[in-house]
């Protein structure tokens, strides 16, 4: 349970107390809690669909960029116009998760000798 939850729930508790301290009776009080329940389940769902829809999104413009390339995500960030990060990572591991992109771990050597390892990722299809 992480802080912010913790303090959620501690405001509505206040909230509920309040309610119980201004004397409204048992039916207000269960109507200002139920369309409270229904607004933010309404909006919690809103944002969730949102972000899945964003998710999909990137996801399907990253399976077509990669469809002839073998990039690094750094490539992979800067080519699809720097989504947000935290977006495209999840796109990448639903991508990978999915079956549709891979990855391969590689050797580089940089120009002043020393060998670096790298992951490279690429559309399972187009192989």
């Amino acid at each position: 349970m992480t802080i912010d939850t913790v303090l959620n729930l501690l405001g509505l508790a206040i909230s509920l107390v309040g309610l119980l301290a201004a004397r409204l009776t048992r039916q207000v009080i269960l109507a200002i809690f139920a369309c409270s329940l229904v607004a933010t389940t309404g909006i919690a769902s809103w944002l969730e669909l949102k972000h899945e829809r964003e998710v999909s999104r990137v996801e399907t413009e990253l399976v077509a960029r990669l469809s002839h390339n073998r990039w690094t995500i750094d490539r992979i960030y800067s080519e699809m116009r720097e989504p947000d990060y935290e977006i495209l990572r999840e796109a990448l591991s639903r991508a990978i998760k999915d079956g549709a992109v891979s990855d391969q771990r590689t050797e580089c050597i940089a120009n002043d000798g020393s060998t670096l390892s790298t992951r490279v990722y690429f559309n399972t299809a187009a192989q």
